[in-house]
């Protein structure tokens, strides 16, 4: 993982990145997460690895109170941009499709193949994604801000995300049915919420031969383009309507992940990999369904840099 510069580098054709790291992105959606899975809730947003356990509590609780679950998978993502005056091949691609460039397009890059890998990381998660999705029970995406700087970053969206939440927390928020947060008197849905509305998933559309190719957007994540070039607009959404999709999904009992199907299906997507010749260097664990679906997102985390997630049911 790169480590963040102290100011925005500016290099190439000026080129722009941004001053803070994926994992930077990935602990503050885990705060966000956190706090609209308040504890004693019957339904929790969890990152779900084992080196994330303690995030669930004591292992009694985790193995034993599990109803069912949903996973998805995200891959955050460190913007880069180009001024409209740039040269770039990204500011030339989506001027050549006629898409919006102006002041600037962000972008971000795919992970080439690292040492420990059998595959693209791109290719792992449009396979996860196909896989899940194609069974009803969940997806992937990649995950970025639409800010470039972290001072600007933090500001807006934890600043006026506490200003948001001084009406709300004070009360009980979490309502799972509507798939909002609510107070007694009114509601409060995930798109109010400046982190939520403040970054873009983007679902890998294909496979790729290579990781020489980008994804570009603009600040207000639209007009998505694929640089071979290619509009690939329907693969675009907030996060926020990324994670209320998923959240209606989960409304709907056959799109869940039972304890009683868990091992099941948690085979069939391992299997699916090795079909596509990619080595899993974890255990098949038969007696431990939890434990299992834990091993196998800490092994996307190790090997891939995927961030395994799951939407959760508890017991009464």
């Amino acid at each position: 993982m790169s480590k963040p510069s102290k100011k925005k580098s500016v290099v190439g054709s000026k080129e722009i990145i941004a001053d803070y790291t994926e994992d930077y992105v990935g602990f503050s959606l885990e705060f966000f997460l956190a706090l609209i899975g308040f504890p004693f809730s019957k339904y929790s947003i969890e990152p779900f690895a084992r080196s994330t356990e303690r995030w669930l509590g004591a292992d009694a609780r985790l193995h034993k109170k599990i109803k069912n679950f949903r996973p998805f998978y995200m891959q955050f993502k460190r913007p880069h941009a180009y001024p409209d005056d740039s040269t770039s091949k990204i500011i030339t691609d989506r001027k050549k499709l006629s898409l919006e460039y102006s002041p600037r397009s962000i972008f971000f890059k795919l992970q080439p193949k690292m040492k420990n890998q059998n595959n693209l990381q791109h290719n792992v998660l449009f396979k996860l994604n196909s896989r899940l999705r194609s069974k009803k029970l969940g997806s992937a995406a990649y995950v970025c801000p639409l800010f470039l700087d972290r001072a600007s970053y933090r500001s807006h969206l934890h600043w006026s995300g506490l200003i948001q939440w001084f009406n709300y927390g004070k009360m009980y928020p979490w309502s799972f049915k509507n798939i909002n947060l609510t107070t007694s008197s009114s509601k409060f849905m995930l798109r109010d919420v400046p982190f939520f509305s403040e970054h873009i998933s983007i679902f890998p559309h294909d496979k790729v031969t290579s990781a020489n190719h980008r994804y570009s957007f603009t600040e207000r994540g639209r007009d998505l383009c694929f640089h071979s070039p290619l509009l690939v607009q329907d693969s675009i959404k907030s996060l926020h309507a990324f994670l209320i999709e998923e959240l209606n999904n989960f409304e709907i009992e056959e799109n869940r992940i039972t304890l009683q199907t868990s091992i099941e299906e948690l085979n069939k997507l391992r299997d699916s990999f090795e079909s596509d010749g990619m080595d899993i260097v974890i255990d098949r664990i038969m007696d431990d369904p939890v434990g299992s679906w834990m091993d196998w997102g800490q092994y996307m985390k190790d090997y891939y840099d995927i961030d395994q997630y799951a939407f959760i049911e508890w017991d009464e």
